[in-house]
């Protein structure tokens, strides 16, 4: 688990060099693509130090204007993160501050016993995912 102030550095960086890195994924909300949200949660707890979805952002790095059901998102990515991987992972929220402005951010927290696995999946087939970036 990092602290909140890595996370800060490390999105920062991200959002003025306007890419992505392969533990930071920007979202505008939250999809509704409820099994490929599953693939980039497992991946992040398939990769060491885990990784942080920072949501309010569009994909030309400017920041969403309407106001993101925060709520929905942190109970939808924990439970997600909890019962649809095995071993189960955890999602710690946090705030961050980019130009001035907050966001929602969520980390994916790396787990201790590798590989992490989508649970309603073949484990050696498609049930474990890994970023490259």
């Amino acid at each position: 688990m990092a602290t909140t102030e890595y996370w800060q550095k490390q999105a920062l960086v991200s959002f003025q060099n306007k890419a992505e890195s392969n533990n930071i994924d920007f979202k505008r909300e939250l999809t509704e693509d409820i099994e490929r949200l599953k693939e980039h949660i497992n991946a992040f707890g398939n990769l060491p130090g885990g990784g942080l979805f920072i949501f309010g952002v569009n994909r030309d790095y400017s920041f969403f204007d309407q106001d993101i059901k925060q709520d929905k998102i942190i109970e939808k990515v924990t439970s997600i993160a909890h019962d649809s991987q095995t071993p189960p992972l955890r999602a710690i929220v946090h705030h961050l501050a980019i130009l001035s402005r907050s966001l929602l951010a969520i980390e994916i927290a790396p787990s201790s016993q590798l590989p992490v696995f989508i649970r309603s999946r073949d484990p050696w087939r498609n049930g474990a995912f890994k970023r490259r970036g």
